[in-house]
């Protein structure tokens, strides 16, 4: 049986009678853990090791169009609370039949192997199912996995770095919480499951696209178990960090991110949030993985009426008519993403700047950051003084305010208002910017 089919947990009215019997259970209990002793290693560690040290940016430092809920701070509240309930929950739990005991072994890891997806044509649900669902207790998720802090926090999720405990492999486990679920699907045994689920599973084998490795659905949550690869950052680090991108990096950086989304659509998945925040770089390799995906969708070429994503990342239809394409959305998202590696900072931060569609390719004049400590972000600025950086034609920079080179051609070409003139997602690496890569 694999891991992500995990046993039924006990039930309210089970539950309520151990209460009432504590004492002549608890002697049971302590013969069926050492009898278990080979299914869950003995640790005096609690279930969870959650030193909650958010990983994230100071107000003065927040990333663009980050998503961020109102009821962020009672969120992380509520998440110390579940893991200090698993405890309790654990203690109530344990005394399941030996036979189920016997069919969660730990023998092998948990398979990577993903299940068939479920019909193309299945439509998405927006309420949670009311049905019965599979569980593993916290104790046998606590064998499994070590929880660790939290290393990301969002609109869709909170995510704690891990420990798969089988072979020490580093992971990654989001906690959705089932209230936050806003698009369900059918798997293909007929079982509703959060669409961010499916989607993963469906693009598990594309090599730019974070891997899933398992699921546990809990009583009001689900945990996502996935690869954590190291030595990354988002792309916002990246680009905070370092400057603009030169336009050769940009290039490949773009082309790699292409190349993830047609083989996403291939799969019949649309993201729907391609952006800085949600594509990690590998700092030894450069290679990226594309994370993240709470606003995704099953790949339709029917006009959508819904959006999760974020808003300065959305197109003007959207803005204005609540509907849109999803291939057309995604050039417009890849437009806002391209002139954030070139120029440093997202083109448009309002409702109004988008319908506007005005774009400023002179932007890099207001760009001479600042850091914290008042002093001038060198690397930024020996990228603009440079002279090697400088179009032979207009003595300005060539990937920045030059209105005639290839890449503002590119980013105005993704960014055009009307949906129809914009260049097709399938058409963008044949433009005259990526010349120099095709012939390489």
């Amino acid at each position: 049986m694999s891991i992500h089919r995990s046993l039924s947990s006990s039930s309210d009215e089970s539950s309520a009678s151990s209460a009432s019997s504590a004492s002549s259970s608890s002697s049971s209990s302590s013969v069926k853990l050492s009898s278990s002793s080979s299914l869950i290693e003995e640790d005096n560690s609690p279930i969870f090791d959650v030193s909650v040290s958010v990983n994230g940016k100071q107000q003065a430092n927040k990333k663009p169009g980050q998503q961020i809920t109102d009821d962020e701070e009672d969120d992380d509240d509520e998440d110390e609370d579940f893991v200090m309930s698993e405890v309790v929950r654990a203690k109530l739990s344990f005394h399941e039949d030996e036979e189920e005991e016997s069919s969660c072994t730990l023998g092998e890891p948990p398979s990577l192997q993903p299940p068939q997806p479920p019909p193309a044509q299945q439509e998405a649900e927006t309420t949670p199912p009311q049905q019965q669902y599979t569980t593993l207790t916290a104790l046998k998720c606590h064998a499994l996995y070590k929880i660790q802090e939290k290393i990301r926090s969002g609109g869709f999720g909170d995510v704690y770095k891990g420990v798969r405990k089988i072979d020490h492999a580093p992971i990654a486990i989001k906690i959705i919480r089932k209230d936050k679920i806003n698009s369900w699907t059918l798997n293909n045994e007929n079982v509703y499951i959060p669409m961010e689920i499916d989607l993963m599973y469906r693009v598990s084998e594309c090599p730019g696209c974070i891997k899933i490795l398992d699921y546990i659905e809990r009583h009001d949550r689900y945990m996502i178990v996935m690869e954590r690869p190291d030595k990354v950052i988002d792309l916002w680090d990246f680009i905070n960090n370092r400057g603009p991108l030169n336009e050769q990096l940009a290039k490949v950086f773009l082309k790699k991110i292409i190349m993830t989304v047609l083989e996403m659509k291939a799969n019949g998945v649309i993201h729907r949030d391609i952006k800085d925040e949600n594509i990690l770089v590998d700092l030894n390799t450069l290679e990226l993985k594309l994370i993240d995906f709470g606003a995704g969708t099953h790949y339709t070429n029917e006009y959508l009426t819904d959006f999760q994503g974020t808003r300065v990342y959305s197109p003007p239809e959207w803005i204005l008519y609540n509907r849109y394409s999803g291939d057309e959305a995604t050039v417009w998202s890849l437009g806002v993403l391209l002139y954030n590696m070139i120029y440093g900072d997202i083109p448009f931060e309002n409702d109004e700047e988008i319908v506007n569609c005005k774009l400023d390719f002179n932007k890099f004049k207001k760009m001479q950051t600042i850091n914290n400590s008042g002093r001038q972000n060198n690397q930024t600025s020996n990228y603009y003084n440079s002279t090697a950086n400088r179009c032979t034609c207009c003595s300005t920079l060539s990937s920045s305010s030059c209105c005639c080179s290839d890449v503002n051609d590119l980013i105005k070409s993704c960014l055009n208002f009307d949906p129809n003139k914009r260049i097709q997602l399938d058409n963008i690496l044949e433009h005259a910017w990526f010349n120099d890569l095709r012939t390489n």
